[in-house]
């Protein structure tokens, strides 16, 4: 597969080196794939604890609760994104840069996820 500047990769857009496959699915190498996520883990007071912003394209889980009874979530979000956008409340906040969405026996696909 030959890749010019603004070729697609993995369904998003990224610079091409012209190196070697990162994946089966195409012919970007690793440092040609921007960190374009965010995954998040942070703990939230709210006994409704699903976003104010729904997005299908956004997935997150609750991984339990803290001693106080504060639920613990983890969420992907796009870099540009906002966490407080979607969680206006969370607090004990950590994040990881990543280069793709990735699932889990612990944190499955969710049924209403749309890539």
């Amino acid at each position: 597969m030959s890749a010019g500047k603004n070729d697609i990769c993995c369904n998003k857009y990224r610079p091409w080196k012209g190196q070697e496959p990162l994946c089966g699915n195409c012919a970007w190498n690793k440092e040609d794939h921007k960190k374009l996520w965010k995954k998040y883990r942070f703990t939230t007071k709210a006994k409704d604890f699903r976003p104010i912003i729904f997005n299908e394209k956004y997935p997150w889980w609750c991984s339990g609760y803290d001693s106080d009874g504060n639920a613990i979530i983890i969420a992907f979000l796009p870099m540009e994104e906002d966490l407080k956008k979607y969680w206006d409340d969370a607090f004990d906040i950590s994040s990881t840069e990543e280069y793709e969405i990735t699932f889990s026996d612990r944190f499955p696909k969710p049924p209403y996820f749309s890539d």
